[in-house]
């Protein structure tokens, strides 16, 4: 397996990490209404939608690493990631949301609600992801040696700016803005 693929496996589980995460917090906040059921029904439905949703969006980054170099352009990333998975990944959530949620399928009326609520939900978990998962910086050859040797510049500079050299004190200088006090009692 190569370096990228292992990279992209990393990704991957790092943002479906972060889908359970946040379908954990959903279900443990009854998010959009859905407070009314259990808490266990709330797990056994938040966290596989999210978990769904997060491997839908990981195939979406994937498609519009493609076409946009997404890595450059975090917030347009954010942007575009919503916009192409909240589209089919609404409809889903409002088949599955009335079987699991309500006993029935949900009517058709409520399907701009829950476009909503992906749209919301999706946009701060691509944001997650995004910022998350950028690219790192690639070292591509190694430092050269350092010079250890001391710098020339002090020698240019007037003996009494250059500081101790070889156990020899550096000379004290006082500033004062008053007038001296020689001959003052």
């Amino acid at each position: 397996m190569s370096l990228a693929e292992r990279l992209r496996l990393k990704d991957m589980a790092r943002g479906l990490a972060t889908a359970a995460a946040g379908g954990l917090l959903l279900a443990l906040t009854g998010a959009f209404e859905t407070g009314r059921v259990p808490l266990g029904l709330r797990l056994s439905y938040w966290i596989p939608v999210m978990v769904g949703g997060g491997l839908w969006g990981h195939a979406c980054s994937l498609m519009l690493d493609r076409i946009v170099a997404l890595d450059e352009r975090p917030w347009l990333s954010v942007v575009l990631l919503t916009a192409v998975i909240s589209g089919p990944l609404s409809v889903v959530v409002w088949a599955v949301t009335g079987p699991a949620l309500n006993g029935g399928m949900m009517p058709l009326s409520h399907l701009p609600m829950i476009a909503f609520y992906v749209v919301t939900i999706t946009a701060a978990i691509s944001a997650v992801n995004v910022f998350v998962t950028r690219a790192r910086p690639v070292q591509t050859h190694a430092p050269g040696p350092v010079d250890r040797t001391a710098s020339r510049f002090p020698e240019r500079l007037p003996a009494r700016l250059r500081g101790p050299r070889s156990g020899r004190s550096r000379p004290r200088i006082t500033i004062c803005a008053s007038t001296p006090t020689e001959g003052r009692t």
